[in-house]
């Protein structure tokens, strides 16, 4: 009984013996498998982006700036330069994968529907009120 006993013992060793080097070759094609992942960071349009719009007749230069709150959201404000007026966005969603922000402002009553759409440092959108549609563009102020 002792020598079957024994000989059960000797074969589990053996075996677990030879099955060590294909667990440690699993281990590091797990090991390389994971190390070859690509680490995705998000957009994030936080900034401030010097921008002008063009309305019939003009074109207004803005400053738009763009920052996150403590819970992630954002915040924007859009500063017109020739009357140094400034105006809060309201209800404010942005779309990662499509890089497009939107919104709304209210400027003296009026409300101005606001979409932004980013390619990196440069910004493209429109302002929309009463059926009117104004183009913007602009660059991010860069370091």
């Amino acid at each position: 009984m002792k020598k079957i006993l024994t000989i059960t013992r000797l074969t589990l060793l053996a075996a677990l013996l030879m099955t060590a080097p294909l667990y440690s070759g699993i281990a590091n094609q797990i090991d390389k498998h994971n190390s070859s992942k690509v680490n995705i960071i998000a957009y994030d349009p936080s900034g401030t982006w010097n921008a002008e719009v063009e309305v019939p007749g003009q074109t207004v230069e803005l400053i738009i700036t763009i920052t996150k709150d403590e819970d992630g959201d954002f915040e924007v404000s859009m500063e017109d330069t020739t009357d140094n007026e400034t105006v809060e966005m309201d209800d404010i969603s942005f779309d990662e994968e499509g890089m497009t922000m939107t919104g709304e402002v209210d400027a003296d009553g009026t409300i101005i529907d606001v979409e932004f759409e980013f390619d990196g440092d440069s910004i493209e959108g429109k302002l929309t009120a009463e059926g009117m549609e104004m183009k913007l563009t602009g660059e991010r102020e860069t370091e």
